[in-house]
This record gives C-alpha cells, sequence and structure tokens, in this order.
C-alpha cells in the first residue's frame, strides 16, 4: 500500500511525505521507495515554529545521535 501511495503522488508531480517514521527500519523502507520525504518521532519530537528554528540554527546538535549517523 505505502508503494502505491507514493507512487501516485510522484506520479501527479506531488510532494510525498511519509508521515509516522518511528524507526530506522521504516526510514529505510521510505527510502527504497523513493520517497524523498519522512517525518516522525523517529526523527525528532513534535516542534513548534520557533523550537524549528533554534534546532536548525544549532547545527543539529539537537538531533538523535541515531538521525546524525544515518545522514552522515
Amino acid at each position: 500500500m505505502l508503494s502505491t501511495m507514493i507512487g501516485l503522488g510522484q506520479n501527479l508531480n506531488l510532494r510525498v511525505i511519509a508521515v509516522g517514521g518511528e524507526s530506522l527500519q521504516q526510514l529505510d523502507i521510505c527510502q527504497r521507495l523513493d520517497c524523498e520525504e519522512v517525518q516522525g518521532f523517529w526523527l525528532t519530537r513534535t516542534l513548534n515554529p520557533e523550537d524549528v528554528t533554534q534546532l536548525l540554527l544549532s547545527n543539529c546538535s539537537e538531533f538523535p545521535q541515531h538521525f546524525i549517523e544515518k545522514i552522515n
């Protein structure tokens, strides 16, 4: 089902964001299915707009270590 939804969005030239990335396994599945964006608690907790700005300005020091290792 996930593959179908991602494919449908891509065929319609839509930006596809997988919601609910709770584990590295789920992130890997989304990557294999060419879903370029994932959001979920595995990456970071829910943030309000002010906290997002602070997080981005902090050079990612608040990101979980497992996330930093995955993107490096």
